[in-house]
């Protein structure tokens, strides 16, 4: 179990702690944006890389697709809870003891926590919460007996960063670096490979599917792969920077969309 608190000590003012939170929650927003912006820059580099190499067929401008592919990712992570990046939410459980606040927060992208940099702050690793010994452990072992049945002060701090294309601050938008990119597609060409070979050319099943992984992962680390990578990597000098220029996936009208030079792709007004 992992706790992420922090205190804001000497204070039980409820006026105060609040505006405390108001602090925090455009913190969160700023971080949050931040956080978007990287999702959407690794989207539309993805879906641009498979369109170039032929693996999906652009039936959209691939900014349209990748706003509405981030978005649905942020939206569906949020409300099923998951444990992903993509899932921006922030809730505080607020907990008055001793003449001190203290704030539980619950949240699945760890960079959110910056937000409440500021605060003290008394979070409590896995490793320490199995030492009872340990005095920050002990302490949130004493808070949840206190509230387990008394109700609390729950906050929601999460901030609305959904965007439409039009809303796109390209300026604001962090793409993966190319030499990144063409590693990772001639890595997963290699590893997609090894893998349908592992599985004869047959569908691979779910119950084999880790060990495959790792018998893959070891052979990536041997000579005669790493050189099959760099060979690989050589025949994906395509890819375009798009830290160097992006004007392709913002030209506006019956142009917008994504070409290269090597590999014209379908266009849609």
């Amino acid at each position: 179990m992992v706790i992420d608190g922090y205190m804001l000590k000497d204070t039980t003012d409820l006026i105060k702690v609040y505006d405390t939170l108001r602090d925090i929650k455009e913190k969160i927003h700023k971080i949050s944006e931040r956080e978007y912006y990287k999702f959407l820059g690794k989207e539309v580099a993805f879906l641009a890389d498979k369109v170039v190499l032929g693996q999906i067929k652009k039936d959209m401008p691939i900014i349209d697709a990748a706003v509405s592919n981030v978005n649905r990712y942020i939206t569906t992570a949020g409300a099923k809870g998951e444990t992903t990046r993509y899932n921006l939410r922030v809730f505080v459980n607020i907990l008055v003891y001793n003449g001190d606040t203290y704030l539980n927060v619950i949240c699945a992208n760890k960079a959110l926590l910056g937000a409440f940099r500021p605060l003290e702050d008394i979070s409590v690793s896995e490793e320490e919460c199995a030492d009872m010994q340990n005095k920050k452990t002990r302490l949130w072992q004493k808070l949840h007996s206190m509230f387990d049945n008394q109700p609390t002060i729950n906050c929601d701090l999460s901030a609305d960063i959904l965007k439409t294309v039009e809303e796109i601050d390209r300026k604001k938008i962090k793409y993966p670096d190319v030499k990144e990119r063409i590693h990772s597609q001639a890595v997963e060409s290699v590893f997609n490979s090894k893998l349908s070979m592992l599985a004869h050319g047959e569908t691979v099943n779910p119950l084999r599917l880790y060990s495959y992984i790792e018998e893959i992962f070891e052979e990536l680390t041997t000579e005669d792969t790493r050189t099959l990578i760099r060979q690989k990597e050589k025949n994906l000098h395509m890819l375009i920077d798009f830290n160097k220029d992006d004007s392709a996936l913002f030209v506006v009208g019956k142009e917008k969309g994504y070409d290269t030079d090597s590999n014209q792709t379908e266009q849609k007004p």
